[in-house]
């Protein structure tokens, strides 16, 4: 199934066509820089050893979510039930704050240490994801096929890195290349990175625009109510003057006139006042 991605076979190994990578991986940026300027979240998943410190750092450069240890089974279709385990990870990581924490023994906190370490492990990368995502990247499609499967069975597009023994037809947006590599594995997540930080960089931007708009159309004068620490009506009853004159006058102060200036020419100041020559 990987033919239409291979350049040829020399001494019983394949070679990749680069030129179908290319296109390939520009397919890919453009669907995740779509996501991302919807404002969609991706999750990042490679759980191979060569995989897994590229994945977590690749999630974090662009703020988004990320699976490098194990896949835990029902991550996607039973996300309830993570979420109950994230719940006992907080617990856990809080337990010094709550009433029973004095009440324990030291073995009973050592076993709820011991089970932290191990939810922090598997869970790092998607305490925030309270929903799907709305991409997955996948590292080795074949090692990670639970993933595939949940995300296939849920209608959650997948991006994959395939190799020569993997199967392009399950995912929606194929990447030819080397899923041992560490060296390849970055530079094409490194692509895919920066397609997701420049959208997020025009999604921002946009935002900022459109509530800049909000607060330019905005009126400039604004009529303080009766129940603000002044009364305008007793105010303009005071000074004499209508309402209306009295906003109008608010809303569109008029400069203050200067006396004019006189000169003391002849004059000369002392510390007694002003005295004559």
């Amino acid at each position: 199934k990987m033919k239409p991605f291979i350049f040829e076979k020399r001494n019983a190994i394949y070679i990749i066509n680069l030129d179908e990578t290319v296109v390939r991986l520009q397919r890919a940026t453009d669907f995740l820089q779509d996501v991302t300027k919807r404002g969609g979240k991706i999750l990042f998943v490679g759980c191979k050893k060569q995989a897994q410190e590229a994945v977590k750092e690749a999630a974090v450069a662009c703020g988004q979510y990320y699976v490098n240890q194990r896949w835990l089974g029902g991550t996607l279709t039973n996300l309830t039930t993570i979420r109950k385990s994230i719940g006992r990870l907080k617990y856990i990581e809080e337990i010094e704050t709550a009433p029973e924490f004095k009440k324990m023994g030291k073995q009973e906190l050592a076993a709820l240490g011991r089970e932290g370490a191990k939810l922090r492990r598997n869970l790092e990368g998607i305490l925030e994801m309270d929903k799907l995502p709305d991409a997955l990247i996948i590292i080795d499609t074949t090692r990670e096929a639970n993933a595939v499967n949940e995300a296939r069975r849920l209608g959650v597009p997948i991006v994959g890195i395939v190799d020569t023994n993997a199967d392009p037809e399950v995912i929606d947006y194929p990447i030819p290349g080397n899923d041992d590599a560490i060296r390849a594995i970055r530079v094409m997540l490194q692509k895919l990175v920066d397609a997701i930080v420049s959208a997020s960089g025009e999604a921002r931007i946009r935002e900022e625009v459109e509530m800049a708009g909000v607060s330019a159309a905005r009126p400039q004068c604004e009529v303080r109510s009766e129940s603000d620490d002044f009364d305008a009506r007793a105010l303009c009853r005071h000074m004499q003057k209508p309402l209306t004159t009295f906003f109008h006058t608010a809303c569109n102060p008029q400069p203050v006139k200067q006396p004019p200036k006189t000169t003391n020419a002849g004059k000369t100041w002392s510390y007694a006042g002003l005295s004559e020559p």
